[in-house]
């Protein structure tokens, strides 16, 4: 923070409350120049009523570290509605969310993805990391009660394993070992050819502040299943774009997957309107002018800005 690279800093903006350690001396050095100072923390509220994974992210000193900022960006009104109780005043606080580049997740080729991996059938993905908290072993389980009942669909999990994920796998009868496609990391290309392959897209998280996979899916036209926790209850929206399950109930997961691969007319429109609902208000580009104006004047007309990457050295 002594680079005088830094001299002619305007506004500063950090991310990621948990970061705690490195955010308080930027706000620190922020303050004592009177710069803007704008946070997206990124607040995971994980399941209504628990404080199981909010705890790590509201800590009184992580709450007055966002009350004496000059913004606080948010993804969802949900956190923001939440910060707001907390004691951040509500002026305080907007609301921009994420969003995702369509031209950058589309035009996968479908047909290689499944010739690649030998899919024949219905085929459900997960994307992100495979994990309790992510619902994927949840995930796993829901799957196990389908193939029980004669379900011939094929789950896809891209992403790195942590945890109790990697037993749940290795625990599979072989039969079901063949129902699997556990592709750990992915490039590009694959995720698009995953993304244009799927019938149904499926992440039953409790620590998404928002879940930009939902839009990667929709997309594609494809129908989600996500969890009633976190932010992703502002993100999809129940029998609309997809459909939402309690985090960790797999009898309930189980049947929204049935439900979807069997109704296609659903599951079709839950994943037309994601589409739609995406180009409107979900790109980057929209994005980009929820949070512009934290960036501006007061008549937002364009400040003269240097906005600088600060990189903390341990």
């Amino acid at each position: 923070l002594t680079d005088p690279a830094l001299a002619d800093v305007d506004i500063v903006h950090t991310t990621n409350i948990t970061l705690d350690f490195a955010l308080i001396p930027v706000a620190r050095w922020a303050a004592e120049r009177g710069l803007t100072h704008i946070c997206t923390p990124f607040v995971h509220l994980g399941e209504p009523g628990s404080e199981q994974v909010v705890r790590y992210y509201a800590m009184p000193h992580q709450i007055e570290l966002l009350r004496q900022t000059t913004w606080v960006a948010t993804m969802t009104d949900i956190e923001r509605a939440y910060l707001i109780r907390r004691g951040i005043p509500a002026s305080q606080i907007v609301t921009v969310g994420a969003g995702v580049n369509p031209t950058e997740v589309t035009g996968g080729d479908g047909r290689r993805f499944r010739t690649t991996y030998r899919i024949h059938g219905p085929m459900v993905l997960s994307l992100g990391v495979a994990a309790f908290d992510k619902g994927t072993v949840h995930t796993l389980a829901a799957m196990r009660r389908l193939w029980a009942h004669g379900s011939d669909a094929i789950w896809v999990q891209c992403g790195p394993a942590f945890g109790g994920f990697t037993d749940a796998v290795a625990a599979l009868q072989p039969e079901e070992q063949d129902r699997v496609r556990i592709l750990g990391y992915v490039d590009d290309a694959t995720r698009r050819d995953a993304l244009a392959a799927a019938d149904l897209y499926v992440q039953p998280s409790r620590t998404d502040s928002f879940g930009i996979t939902y839009l990667e899916a929709w997309c594609n036209g494809i129908p989600v299943i996500g969890a009633r926790a976190g932010g992703v209850p502002a993100v999809v929206r129940h029998g609309v774009d997809g459909l939402l399950v309690p985090f960790g109930n797999v009898t309930v997961l189980a049947d929204a997957i049935d439900r979807l691969l069997r109704d296609r007319v659903l599951a079709q429109a839950l994943g037309a309107a994601g589409r739609t609902r995406v180009w409107r208000e979900l790109t980057w580009d929209a994005v980009y002018e929820r949070i512009r104006p934290l960036y501006t004047d007061h008549d937002h007309r364009p400040s003269a800005l240097r906005v600088t990457s600060i990189k903390m050295r341990s």
